[in-house]
């Protein structure tokens, strides 16, 4: 039993590790599309990248959401995860008009 909630803590902790780290590439994509974006073709490159990191990111919030158990963890993922998308919908819908 202990050995199992350890376990279970320690791949959550590295989920959201790995979470933590999408999301810092994300950011660099996102600021790639804003310094290098003068050229059309290497928007679209950047863009598509960014596009991909926010996918990525999703995903592993979404995985987290399902995986942690009531409690402060499960709150901060989720109000990551809200901010996230909040924050990250609105450079989506503006770019792709």
């Amino acid at each position: 039993m202990y050995e199992t909630s350890v376990a279970q803590s320690y791949a959550q902790e590295r989920k959201a590790a790995t979470m933590l780290q999408d999301f810092k590439v994300q950011v660099q994509e996102w600021k790639n599309v804003l310094l290098r974006g003068k050229d059309s073709a290497q928007r679209e490159r950047y863009w598509a990248a960014f596009q991909k990191q926010e996918r990525i990111v999703v995903q592993d919030a979404s995985q987290l959401l399902a995986e942690l158990p009531p409690g402060p963890a499960l709150d901060k993922v989720r109000a990551f995860s809200q901010a996230h998308e909040r924050r990250w919908a609105k450079p989506s819908r503006r770019w792709t008009r």
